[in-house]
């Protein structure tokens, strides 16, 4: 349906280890009437993009269940540390980003990229420079987002999201690479 087939294609072609190239075209600005591409249409991108991601990239999938648990590990921390234990902001959520960092790697290390061949102290030390500047952000899109009037339990959640990206594509490249 819509326009998302064409993302699709693109995808199979390059899976097939297709030649692509891109051959630029000019529209003219539309005089009449309005777009034809609706709300419907862009989710549909964003859902096919996401499906095929799933469907076609099992490392990937592995690494978000491990980061989903690892999530759940640094969201549980804080919430025990920060509601009742009684630890001020910062450090309840450093200490819980830094248990949930220890919790990834050990997983990563053994699951998600066991082949990679890596010493586990090379691994983790590589993991751990990563981590802690992804560590760094997260902290500081938490104390943002409460400074701007988010509950400290949503503004927790956006930030370990916003992370996600940048962990796994310095994991890719620069932790395991093989």
């Amino acid at each position: 349906n819509g326009y998302a087939f064409q993302e699709e294609m693109l995808f199979i072609a390059q899976q097939a280890r297709a030649n692509i190239v891109e051959i630029p075209v000019v529209f003219s600005d539309r005089e009449k009437g309005s777009s034809k591409l609706g709300v419907v249409d862009i989710w549909e991108f964003f859902f096919t993009i996401a499906r095929l991601t799933v469907i076609h990239r099992r490392r990937f999938m592995v690494y978000a269940v491990i980061g989903a648990l690892g999530a759940l590990v640094d969201f549980t921390c804080f919430i025990f540390l920060h509601m009742f234990v009684g630890w001020a902001l910062l450090p309840a959520n450093i200490i819980a980003t830094g248990i949930a960092l220890l919790h990834n790697f050990f997983w990563h290390h053994s699951v998600t990229f066991k082949a990679h061949g890596q010493v586990a102290h090379v691994a983790l030390t590589k993991f751990f420079v990563v981590s802690v500047i992804g560590m760094a952000l997260n902290s500081f899109v938490v104390v943002f987002l409460v400074s701007s009037g988010f509950l400290p339990l949503i503004a927790k959640l956006f930030a370990i999201a916003c992370v996600t990206a940048w962990n796994y594509t310095l994991n890719c490249r620069v932790t395991f690479r093989a």
